[in-house]
């Protein structure tokens, strides 16, 4: 379904699974391949893997801008929003699942003593600081969220947010993506 969604030829795809004896984060994704980590001897919810498998495979798409400010806020944010949504389309996820993600966003978000904290700093404290590391997780999906929201109410639900965000998607892969690209984006819409 992804492949559809961004408009990409099907890809041999890999999937690699660690077993540790501590938690030591979620996974990694990259172009074709992902990572993923699980502790030995703990059982997990398989809603929580399954967001987790789906996360990391949507990095397969959503990375990273290479030009001007690399805005985390997207990767994860775009990621995480389609995280839940893309399985509730097809199906996959049920709409009390969506709305628990929504509601764990806003609890990271709003709980978060970095919330204030600006994206170029968050960013640069992304390592170091575990609340500074979250923001784009949790702020990220909610602003996506709220640009899809704004477009459907502007245009009696005849525009979302997916456009932009698969243009997004190929100006990151063709190295022209940039913060200013999405805000135009967004002005236009």
């Amino acid at each position: 379904y992804a492949t559809r969604f961004f408009g990409t030829a099907p890809q041999p795809f890999r999937a690699l699974m660690r077993t540790t004896q501590r938690f030591q984060g979620g996974g990694g994704g990259g172009r074709n391949s992902f990572i993923f980590g699980t502790v030995k001897g703990e059982g997990r919810e398989p809603d929580e893997i399954n967001a987790l498998l789906t996360h990391e495979a949507l990095h397969n798409w959503i990375n990273a801008m290479k030009k001007g400010p690399q805005g985390a806020w997207f990767d994860e944010g775009a990621t995480n929003y389609y995280t839940a949504i893309l399985p509730y389309r097809i199906g996959r996820r049920s709409i009390a699942q969506v709305e628990a993600q929504i509601g764990e966003w806003t609890s990271n978000y709003y709980g978060n003593a970095r919330r204030t904290m600006g994206e170029d700093a968050a960013r640069a404290a992304f390592w170091t600081d575990a609340d500074a590391q979250m923001l784009p997780y949790s702020r990220g999906p909610l602003y996506i969220a709220l640009v899809d929201a704004r477009l459907r109410a502007i245009s009696g639900g005849r525009k979302r947010v997916d456009p932009l965000v698969r243009t997004m998607v190929h100006a990151i892969r063709d190295g022209t993506a940039s913060e200013d690209m999405w805000l135009s984006l967004v002005s236009q819409a």
